[in-house]
């Protein structure tokens, strides 16, 4: 809510989440209305007066502990402490500023969970430079009989030259509006339009598709294998168009980020049935969607996760048998531990499996192949498969047939317990500090897969990897340099499969001809 000049309003809804009991499924009455609006206006009046008599512990109690701000000072705030320091510091340079709230607006999405817009004033400030009037965006959440900022974001009204603008009937929010009714149908054409062809996908701050293609079969799976009944209720787009001029983070502008800078903010309720439960799910949603030349280039998901995950296990319970057990002859078990199942599939010419089930997978494939996958409600799909490809997929019960004179080889990593540490935290991502050798070729919530080439005798830079499965592409000899100086002379096959635990090394590759190599980094 509030304060003096700029703020980005394209991130995060907030970090608490929603959960069933936030958002209930009836839609509220004039009168529960009429009674949270009454609670709401004396909220703010103790803002605002708070604000105004500078008595910063009453005005940070107003705050969730685990809030989501960003004022004019470029600071991400993320808890109730940051937000008391914040004040402080603010009124000591401004001792004698007054603010005033006015043109303040509501939408209910429900009797615990409120999203309020409205414009603030600043008066008696020293510092004339600033702007003096904005807008702000923030939502309340009651919290037993608390009502208490969960996230809040505000902007100035600036010269008509350096103005950043909010729009609700703009072209692009109509068109977020229909990207959920294609969502809901699986409109394969509508989404390719809408998305870039990398467009980045993270969902409660994981990243689960790098590019268009990964993206859809993830709404595949989600409308098609996981839930059925999908609908969104009350649904509330604006988008914002960020002036050049406008701070953005750290002291830089969004003009100094890139030429053009236009976000849409989405808050719906999102429901639908598990097809393996059969039960019924309802919670909130943010969505945050980046445009470049009319398309969604990076989109921020925010939600209730418990349910998703509750969903997927049950449907793994009700597959069959799995590959290796109902048919050993195509599948074989590698190696297997607490995260990973590691699976060698050999198909020889013409040859066709028996129905088997697969968890959730990645893969890479060691020969070129066109094979034949029917699904167990008799889904077909054919497939062009080229050595060295990346594949992945849900979990699914289906028979395979190998349509081609010539054996084919794939290795499968199957997953089953999440790992517990995030590839964020690495401090030498091999994709950043080595981006010439290491390149990331798939992503999703649980694996992050890498493609390492090397040149012949090339060196890499000291670097990390998460833990994970490695699967050498060439017949290869090099040499890994860990950080205390110890050295590992490796030589492997094509087609050899090793598991790494979490690592900081260099490599060298040993020979006059190029090594290539995926890792199967765990998330």
């Amino acid at each position: 809510m509030k304060k003096t000049i700029i703020l980005a309003l394209s991130g995060a809804l907030f970090a608490n989440g929603f959960s069933q009991e936030t958002v209930q499924r009836k839609l509220l009455t004039d009168a529960e209305k009429a009674q949270i609006t009454e609670e709401l206006n004396l909220t703010l009046n103790r803002w605002e007066k708070a604000f105004n008599a500078k008595d910063t512990v009453a005005l940070a109690n107003l705050y969730d502990p685990n809030t989501d701000v960003i004022y004019d000072d470029d600071v991400h705030h993320r808890s109730r402490e940051s937000m008391l320091k914040h004040f402080q510091e603010h009124f000591e340079k401004e001792p004698n500023l007054q603010q005033k709230i006015t043109e303040v607006e509501r939408t209910f999405l429900s009797a615990q969970l409120v999203i309020e817009t409205g414009v603030w004033e600043n008066a008696k400030a020293s510092d004339i430079s600033r702007p003096s009037r904005g807008r702000y965006s923030c939502t309340w959440m009651k919290k037993g009989q608390e009502w208490l900022i969960v996230h809040d974001r505000a902007w100035a009204m600036a010269k008509e030259n350096d103005r950043s603008e909010l729009k609700t009937r703009d072209p692009l929010s109509k068109h977020v509006n229909e990207f959920f009714e294609a969502f809901v149908r699986y409109d394969v054409n509508f989404l390719g339009e809408f998305f870039a062809d990398d467009v980045k996908v993270i969902v409660n701050g994981n990243t689960v598709a790098i590019s268009r293609k990964d993206y859809l079969a993830r709404v595949d799976y989600l409308v098609n294998t996981l839930y059925k009944d999908i609908n969104f209720e009350r649904i509330h787009v604006h988008t914002n168009y960020f002036s050049p001029n406008s701070l953005a983070s750290d002291g830089e502008t969004f003009g100094d980020l890139r030429p053009t800078t236009i976000w849409t903010n989405a808050w719906a309720i999102f429901g639908r049935t598990g097809r393996a439960t059969k039960s019924e799910h309802i919670n909130g949603v943010h969505l945050d969607f980046r445009w470049e030349n009319g398309r969604v280039v990076e989109m921020l998901v925010y939600g209730e996760a418990t349910f998703m995950k509750e969903e997927e296990a049950a449907l793994q319970a009700s597959l069959g048998a799995h590959a290796t057990v109902a048919d050993p002859e195509h599948y074989k078990v590698e190696f297997e531990n607490e995260y990973v199942k590691v699976v060698r599939v050999k198909y020889g010419p013409k040859e066709k499996s028996s129905i088997h089930s697969h968890n959730k997978l990645v893969g890479v494939h060691l020969t070129d192949a066109k094979a034949k996958f029917t699904s167990k409600d008799g889904k077909v799909g054919i497939r062009d498969i080229k050595s060295g490809d990346i594949g992945g997929g849900p979990a699914v019960d289906h028979t395979v047939e190998n349509l081609t004179d010539e054996d084919w080889e794939t290795i499968l990593v199957e997953f089953k317990k999440k790992y517990p540490h995030s590839i964020r935290k690495l401090k030498l991502d091999a994709t950043e500090v080595d981006s010439k050798h290491y390149k990331v070729e798939l992503e999703n919530d649980w694996v992050r897969v890498v493609r390492a080439k090397y040149g012949p005798n090339e060196e890499s830079v000291m670097h990390e990897h998460n833990p994970g499965v490695v699967v050498f592409l060439r017949n290869t000899k090099h040499q890994l340099i860990n950080e205390d100086g110890s050295k590992i002379n490796s030589d492997f096959k094509t087609g050899h499969v090793v598991w790494v635990d979490a690592v900081t090394h260099k490599g060298i590759n040993l020979e006059n001809k190029p090594m290539e190599l995926v890792f199967f980094e765990l998330k």
